[in-house]
């Protein structure tokens, strides 16, 4: 029995039929994409303009407290108070600034010139160039002093990371420094003394600062990190008085240099700290005194569960030894204090620069 076969240009026509179902599918599903990505891109180019018009607004609203000098090619912004010599010179810690000392500096300046200031990038000071490692930081200390007219010689008080600073400063120029004040300061054998698993975190935040240094520097350009400048959480500024804390969270988002250059300077921590190590030398005996935190160092510090026993006795060990870097330093636990000792016990930092200057004073 023959049957007839189906016309091909029906099997072509239902083919052809199944098509513009797939295709109208493809369509919708690539117009869907394509109005999200453009809905994204508005958003972001609409945060991005809120931001810069924030980051305007923060500027207009917190204008440098203080003046600026020029170190070579950038200008960085220096505090002054008080008159006399010796100078009392304030080194901050890593992400630190000049408004940090709003509670020591007046009552130092009462009887001796003070000069306070923002690292290159910080705070109002303009970025400075690479690599942000010791010997350039030392070199732009002595440029601030030397333009700030500061008169000689120089007690250096360094919370944190600005005691490698002042300490190296020490060692370069001895006939500058009359006496040091070490807060809470690091130590150049940290990494090889915390335990390993501790200080691995340091190192892994480094590395992913320096793959991602570019994403960063873009973010904080944007401006829409400025958009959220009062929620930052941020431990010194929640200890200051309201207006010095405004101005403190306000100028970290003015641009994108504070936090870059923050996480410069802590890109390059390890090449500091081996700096200072093979430099290390004795201070004589010119007046030291190394005011630790009395708080152990907990999850603000990201211990690691466990090893917080092992952290604290590594942490008092560091800091005995820096009592050893004079023959004339010792050792007055912070009590009652964290690592921002300036700002939670003011009152200690004061009695110990007094300390020094009225050492420094009588071998003058």
């Amino acid at each position: 029995m023959r049957t007839s076969a189906r016309p091909k240009g029906t099997q072509m026509n239902s083919a052809t039929a199944r098509r513009p179902r797939w295709g109208r599918a493809t369509r919708n599903l690539l117009r869907w994409i394509r109005n999200g990505m453009l809905g994204l891109l508005g958003l972001l180019s609409a945060a991005t303009l809120a931001g810069r018009v924030q980051q305007a607004r923060l500027q207009r609203a917190h204008p440098a407290p203080g003046g600026l000098v020029d170190v070579g090619g950038h200008e960085l912004h220096v505090l002054q108070a008080g008159a006399g010599g010796p100078t009392v010179v304030f080194e901050n810690g890593q992400g630190g600034m000049a408004l940090d000392w709003h509670y020591v500096q007046p009552e130092i300046a009462a009887q001796s010139a003070t000069l306070a200031y923002d690292r290159a990038g910080m705070g109002w000071s303009e970025p400075g160039p690479g690599p942000r490692d010791l010997p350039v930081l030392v070199d732009e200390l002595r440029a601030v002093l030397h333009e700030a007219g500061a008169p000689t010689p120089y007690v250096l008080v360094g919370h944190s990371l600005g005691g490698p600073i002042v300490r190296a400063y020490a060692h370069t120029y001895p006939d500058e420094v009359a006496g040091l004040v070490l807060l809470d300061a690091t130590h150049e054998d940290q990494f090889e003394t915390f335990p390993a698993a501790f200080t691995a975190k340091a190192d892994a935040m480094a590395e992913a600062m320096r793959r991602q240094r570019r994403v960063i520097a873009a973010v904080n350009a944007s401006g829409i990190p400025a958009l959220f400048a009062s929620a930052y959480p941020d431990p010194v500024a929640s200890k200051l008085p309201a207006e010095v804390a405004d101005a403190r969270r306000a100028v970290k988002f003015m641009d994108a240099s504070t936090v870059v250059s923050a996480a410069d300077e802590m890109i390059a921590l390890r090449d500091s700290l081996d700096h200072l190590r093979r430099s290390r030398q004795s201070l004589g005996d010119i007046p030291v005194v190394v005011l630790p935190a009395g708080k152990a160092l907990g999850a603000e510090a990201a211990v690691p569960e466990g090893l917080e026993g092992d952290v604290e006795a590594a942490r008092q060990t560091m800091q005995e030894d820096l009592a050893t870097v004079s023959t004339n330093a010792r050792r007055v636990v912070a009590d009652g204090s964290g690592h921002f000792i300036h700002v939670e016990r003011p009152d200690l930092v004061t009695d110990a620069v007094r300390q020094v200057l009225e050492e420094a004073a009588a071998d003058a």
